[in-house]
């Protein structure tokens, strides 16, 4: 299963799985969230980041940020190519 936003809230819904403990020990950082936005993480690294994000609120500031930067980006790019 690929590493999507969709999948992760499926995820999230269903509960903690044991995969995410793996990843609790370690501090996420802004680095792991623009990771996940550019989903360079593994599943498991990625469900536990968005657990994280949902708990602080700092985080989720970041990665809205984070996300919204991206679809403008992916907008201006696709309008680029057109013209």
């Amino acid at each position: 299963m690929f590493v999507t936003e969709t999948n992760i809230r499926r995820l999230m819904r269903r509960g903690n799985p044991p995969e995410l403990i793996r990843m609790q020990d370690k501090t996420i950082t802004r680095y792991d969230v623009e990771a996940l936005v550019d989903n360079e993480l593994t599943w498991a690294d990625a469900q536990n980041v968005m657990l994280h994000i949902k708990q602080d609120r700092v985080l989720s500031d970041y990665y809205e940020q984070l996300r919204t930067q991206k679809e403008l980006l992916q907008e201006w790019w696709a309008d680029v190519k057109t013209d």
